[in-house]
This record gives C-alpha cells, sequence and structure tokens, in this order.
C-alpha cells in the first residue's frame, strides 16, 4: 500500500462539494469538468443508467489525463418514478422541494475511478424522509442554500440537513454527491491509502 498522494489525482466535476470531501479525507487533487454529454433518464435500471454516466465521465478526461488517477461521480433523486435533477433555477427549486413535501424519496449516488486503463465503479442509495414543511420554510431555505445546481434542490452538507427528518445510509457523503467509503475502498484494492504520507 502506497500513499494516494504519490498519484496524480483528477476530480472530473467542478462542484466544489465534491473538492471538499476529497479535501476533508486528505487526497491532493485537481479539478478539471468533465466532457461527457449526459442524457436524460429513459428505462430500464437506474443505478446502472447513473454508475454508467459516472464512467464515462471519467472516460471522456483519459486522454487529457494519461498518468493520473481520475475520480467521477453522478447522482439522481428519484421519488415515485419521477427522476428529479438539478433543478436549475429558484422557482425549479422550489417545485422539487414541493414535490419531496413529507416524502421519502431516494437518492441515487456512483463514484467512478479510472486508472491504467482500468474503470472501477460502485454504486450507494440514500433513503431520505423530508418533513412537512409550510411554503415559506421551503422558499426561504432555496434563498439561503442556492441549491439549484442539485439533483432534489438541497444542500444536505449546509442548512439542507435541516429539512429531513429521517434519512438511511451507509455512507452520509453519499448525500452530498461522492461517497467517499466507495471511493477510499477503491483506492485501496488499487494498492493506494490515504493514511499513508
Amino acid at each position: 500500500m502506497i500513499s494516494i498522494n504519490s498519484k496524480k489525482i483528477v476530480l472530473a466535476s467542478t462542484a466544489g462539494w465534491r473538492s471538499d470531501l476529497l479535501n476533508q479525507v486528505g487526497i491532493r487533487h485537481r479539478t478539471a469538468p468533465h466532457k461527457y454529454n449526459e442524457p436524460k433518464y429513459r428505462e430500464g435500471s437506474l443505478d446502472q443508467f447513473i454508475e454508467n454516466i459516472a464512467r464515462q465521465k471519467a472516460r471522456s478526461l483519459e486522454d487529457e489525463f494519461p498518468d493520473s488517477i481520475i475520480v467521477a461521480a453522478d447522482q439522481l433523486a428519484c421519488i415515485e418514478h419521477t427522476i428529479l435533477y438539478k433543478p436549475g433555477s429558484r422557482e425549479g427549486a422550489v417545485e422539487q422541494l414541493e414535490i419531496l413535501n413529507g416524502k421519502t424519496h431516494l437518492l441515487v449516488c456512483a463514484v467512478a475511478v479510472l486508472f491504467e486503463g482500468d474503470l472501477i465503479s460502485k454504486i450507494e442509495t440514500a433513503e431520505l424522509k423530508m418533513r412537512n414543511l409550510q411554503r415559506v420554510e421551503i422558499e426561504t431555505y432555496v434563498d439561503r442554500d442556492e441549491p439549484w445546481d442539485c439533483a432534489g434542490a438541497y444542500k444536505y452538507e449546509s442548512l439542507g440537513a435541516s429539512l429531513f427528518e429521517k434519512v438511511k445510509v451507509n455512507d452520509p457523503s453519499t448525500i452530498i454527491g461522492l461517497p467517499i467509503h466507495s471511493l477510499l475502498s477503491i483506492l485501496r484494492g488499487l494498492g493506494f491509502s490515504n493514511l499513508i504520507r
């Protein structure tokens, strides 16, 4: 086992919260926007769909960073067979949270690691039950956290944790958008540890 920081790490994302998670576990990295044109979900296994997007995001940077370990992730929220993507606006965020209000939904997150041609990925799922909130509470939350670039329209690592009364998840970082436990397991399987300098 050798230090993960002996290799160049590229996070295929410009999302600050994903970069923050890597920083928390001591993984030095650079960020780069992926070059994959993400499709919309149509049919079939949602898990496989999300896992494939994470894998394609990693692959999209393979030629640009051939000597690096590339880390990519993807995440979608699902409620009653409805998929929630990034809302993209204040109005969209309020609308998504109204859909989730008082109900339980699933958040599916995939992580993929590309290293020397090998592509390894894992899926994690979280189940979250949102409180019964008044419209004013939802609007106040959206105005404070501005979660229009988050699937499901909440930032759990911030004020968004206040929205929920019950959460079932193996790895809380799954909700934030990069399942760190799964990532570290993949890296250890490749012979890299974040606990060695």
